[in-house]
């Protein structure tokens, strides 16, 4: 099965949280066509959200196939108990890219950390209230699991990703080596994305 061709992802039409849950559930019955529709909507979306973390066009479009090939691979992961649509899909997204910047050795952008980050989706339904609102509730789940992190760790990624310090910098300002850093930031990054995995598929 393939995701429906696009050379350009886009996002359609209005759809609530009910069309949308009631999409998944044909996807996991093995409806293609709820595959589609999902994509349809949602498309732009992901794309746009990869493009917060990707600079590379050809790796956004991608990560795009990805996230909809993962959706049609295993759809009984999501929990609409757990997240709206919207929150799980961007959530894959994220996790998405991240795979392909580790694999590349590649700073890891700290997408998603507030609402702000939202506030400029080419899509009409990033102003919509209720997508607002998933989105929002994505972002308190990040800023929940970066509040999990131990002190130092949490101080380190918010250094990194908030302050957009350097490794040296932040070696130089708290009197740490280089080393120091990158691992604090490695473990705190593989922390915060099992505990956004847990949080969705629990």
């Amino acid at each position: 099965m393939s995701v429906p061709p696009s050379n350009s992802p886009q996002s359609s039409g209005h759809g609530t949280q009910s069309e949308d849950r009631a999409l998944l559930a044909r996807l996991g019955a093995g409806d293609t066509t709820a595959l589609a529709a999902l994509y349809d909507r949602y498309g732009r979306i992901v794309f746009s959200l990869a493009a917060r973390m990707l600079g590379d066009v050809r790796e956004r479009e991608e990560v795009t196939q990805d996230v909809f090939l993962a959706m049609w691979r295993n759809p009984s992961v999501y929990r609409p108990e757990k997240a709206s649509p919207l929150t799980w899909i961007a959530t894959i997204t994220r996790n998405k890219c991240i795979d392909r910047l580790r694999q590349s050795g590649r700073r890891l952008p700290f997408a998603a950390a507030g609402p702000e980050t939202f506030s400029s989706l080419p899509d009409d339904r990033a102003s919509d209230p209720s997508m607002r609102v998933d989105l929002e509730d994505l972002s308190g789940q990040v800023r929940e699991c970066l509040d999990r992190l131990p002190d130092s760790q949490r101080s380190t990624v918010e250094s990194a990703y908030f302050e957009s310090l350097s490794t040296e910098e932040i070696s130089n300002r708290d009197d740490l080596p280089p080393a120091t850093v990158k691992s604090r930031l490695r473990l705190a990054l593989d922390k915060m994305r099992r505990c956004l995995r847990h949080k969705l598929v629990e």
